[in-house]
């Protein structure tokens, strides 16, 4: 007899909204998004859905079919709410979608309090706590213990990336960094100095010194590979 296996993958979020947006034309979709803006305050898991999938075929994928060429450019022409609102209702389908929160577990809560709370749902506890919601002003919303502990956790994560990043920028940069920006300061028109080639001999290859050098128009001075390990500065005959 064969034994039963038992699957090691689960789908979390299988929301039928994600897969009808999938399947919208542009002009269907940019229809949905204007119907659920006129009832924004009962939309917001959808609203955002939409805006999202706006965004990500004007911007990233640069889709012409929208007939603009910036997401800000289609909110301003085509919406009844500013580019910062439509930019918290992508944020909040972002964060529930990212938590595996589908859209039937939360379509009943209004805009201030799913966007409140969406930091705080996960797969495990959504339907506790949207029951907890359910009939909640904001300010009572915002006052549960759940979600100031929820915001804590998220303040923790920010600095521990914060330090992480102050950590990265303080070691040595790798030999290729510090060849761009070398290059970099070429390409802006400048000149670049002994001092700054003695600062930058260790770090560059021989070879990348040497293009570098010579390509920063140090006049009557040039450098030219030998046969020894080191490149060696030479007087051009024009400098004689």
């Amino acid at each position: 007899m064969e034994s039963q296996v038992t699957p090691v993958v689960e789908v979390l979020n299988t929301s039928g909204l994600v897969a009808e947006i999938a399947g919208m034309s542009p002009r269907v979709l940019m229809k949905k998004t204007r119907q659920a803006v006129e009832n924004w305050q009962e939309s917001t898991y959808e609203l955002g859905a939409y805006l999202y999938a706006i965004k990500e075929k004007i911007d990233i994928q640069e889709d012409k079919n929208f007939g603009y060429n910036t997401f800000t450019e289609y909110v301003d022409a085509e919406l009844k709410v500013k580019y910062a609102q439509a930019m918290n209702f992508v944020r909040t389908y972002r964060t529930l979608t990212k938590n595996g929160i589908a859209y039937e577990k939360v379509k009943a809560l209004p805009f201030s309090i799913l966007t409140a709370a969406a930091k705080m749902l996960t797969v495990e506890n959504v339907d506790e706590v949207v029951l907890k919601l359910e009939g909640k002003t904001y300010k009572e919303v915002v006052a549960l213990p759940e979600l100031k502990a929820s915001k804590n956790q998220t303040k923790a994560k920010a600095g521990s990336a914060s330090a992480a990043t102050k950590k990265a920028k303080a070691a040595p940069a790798p030999d290729y960094a510090q060849d761009v920006a070398f290059k970099e300061v070429i390409k802006a028109g400048e000149k670049a100095t002994e001092a700054q080639l003695v600062a930058l001999f260790k770090l560059l290859p021989a070879a990348k010194l040497i293009k570098a050098f010579n390509a920063s128009g140090k006049q009557g001075v040039k450098l030219v590979s030998t046969k020894a390990a080191s490149p060696k500065a030479k007087t051009s005959p024009a400098a004689a």
